[in-house]
Parts: structure tokens; C-alpha cells; sequence
């Protein structure tokens, strides 16, 4: 079994004023996954509750995509 590691040039648009919307978020997901091959297993590693973040947002999207 051979491990691979797919990087990609993520784009998006951030500001400091607004959140991204869901599809804005679909949209850099998608790109960012594309190069993940369909059936292919994929290790997803979540942060602990320590930490504000947005996983409750985009683990679903990520989940949908692939």
C-alpha cells in the first residue's frame, strides 16, 4: 500500500469584516479535492475543541465532495 500526499494551490477569498458564505467555501473545497481519485481513502484529522473553528462547516462540504 503506497501512501500519497496531494497538495494544491488553494483560492479563495478572505476578509476580516465578512465569513465566507457555503458556497464560496464549496467552491475552495472543490478545488481543493479534486485531485483526490474516487474510492480513495482519506484520513481526515480534526481539531480538538480547544479551538474556534469552522469544522462543523466544512467537514460536511469536504464530505459531500468526496
Amino acid at each position: 500500500m503506497s501512501t500519497q500526499i496531494i497538495t494544491s494551490e488553494l483560492c479563495g477569498e478572505g476578509s476580516r469584516d465578512h465569513d465566507l458564505s457555503k458556497e464560496n467555501c464549496t467552491q475552495i473545497l472543490t478545488r481543493a479535492l479534486e485531485g483526490i481519485a474516487p474510492h480513495s481513502r482519506v484520513l481526515a484529522i480534526l481539531p480538538d475543541k480547544t479551538r474556534d473553528d469552522t469544522t462543523h462547516i466544512l467537514f460536511p462540504i469536504a464530505d459531500e465532495i468526496l
